[in-house]
């Protein structure tokens, strides 16, 4: 399956080195005493959460549509359209709220690669 660029907020964003989907169930489960287990489930449908980590980038390019993008995020929702070419409506994962680059000296003197990662939640239509 041929791979393609995401793009968050309509920022190209670059190809992740590993690119990650959690299928989550809204709700909750209890154990009773004699093992019998009770769900609770809030929606009709899982939401999905991705995660998206990149490796020595280099570019200027690649950072300023990272940072472009995580900042459309700030307090809305965009469109994200992942590796696969599938279209959601996406926001900040509450639990990582920061893009955070990581620079590496990579030769000397003055030459910096970065990693970063970055954690969408889904928004459904329920919410």
């Amino acid at each position: 399956m041929a791979a393609q660029q995401p793009v968050l907020a309509g920022q190209t964003l670059p190809y992740p080195a590993r690119y990650k989907v959690a299928s989550i169930i809204d709700g909750g489960a209890e154990q009773a005493v004699n093992g019998a287990v009770k769900l609770s489930v809030v929606n009709s449908e899982n939401r999905l959460r991705f995660t998206l980590s990149w490796q020595m980038l280099t570019s200027a390019a690649d950072r300023d549509a990272l940072l472009t993008a995580w900042d459309a995020l700030r307090s809305t929702s965009v469109t994200f359209t992942d590796v696969m070419g599938d279209t959601y409506t996406v926001t900040r994962d509450p639990g990582a709220a920061e893009l955070e680059l990581d620079y590496t000296p990579i030769r000397s003197p003055w030459d910096y690669a970065f990693d970063a990662e970055m954690t969408l939640l889904q928004v459904l239509d329920t919410d």
